[in-house]
């Protein structure tokens, strides 16, 4: 039997959880938010839980974006598990080295943002603008992520090639 589900959020939860596992009650309980245009895969928690279908199925898809483009963006980062992003990334980078990766990461937390830059290698990420509440918060929240020259200060920026 095939079962579908909706991919979504949950609100003060951890993105790191895999809320559609077994045993999971999010959608009995009216918890997610679903997004009605995207279903949640089920990778597995560690390679051996992924169907090796889907695991070949998205290797390949991975092969022909690098082929393709130059780099991605990771819609929804935060909602796919790590060590499948982390592998599908690394192959990504063995194939083009320079492949840029942006990311969506609306954890609305800098470290766990910190832990997901770290472990996939995320060039850049999208993230709520409207969670800074005035502009000195904003440029925090840009600052911290940033892996280069201040932005929007009045210092030259040493141009780099990917």
């Amino acid at each position: 039997m095939n079962i579908m589900a909706h991919n979504g959020w949950i609100m003060n939860d951890d993105p790191r959880r895999n809320f559609a596992d077994e045993g999971q009650d999010v959608y009995l309980c009216r918890d997610l938010i679903p997004w009605c245009d995207l279903i949640k895969l089920r990778f597995g928690n560690k390679r051996e839980e992924c169907s090796d279908i889907l695991y070949s199925y998205m290797k390949e898809y991975t092969r022909l974006i690098v082929k393709i483009f130059h780099g991605c963006r990771l819609d929804n980062c935060h909602s796919t598990p790590i060590w499948f992003a982390q592998e599908m990334m690394d192959y990504a980078r063995e194939i083009k080295p320079n492949f840029y990766i942006n990311a969506e990461l609306f954890t609305g937390n800098i470290s766990i943002d910190n832990y997901f830059i770290n472990q996939i290698g995320i060039d850049s990420i999208v993230r709520e603008s409207y969670r800074a509440f005035n502009p000195y918060e904003l440029g925090e929240m840009i600052s911290t992520i940033s892996q280069s020259n201040p932005i929007g200060s009045f210092i030259q920026l040493n141009i780099l090639p990917l």
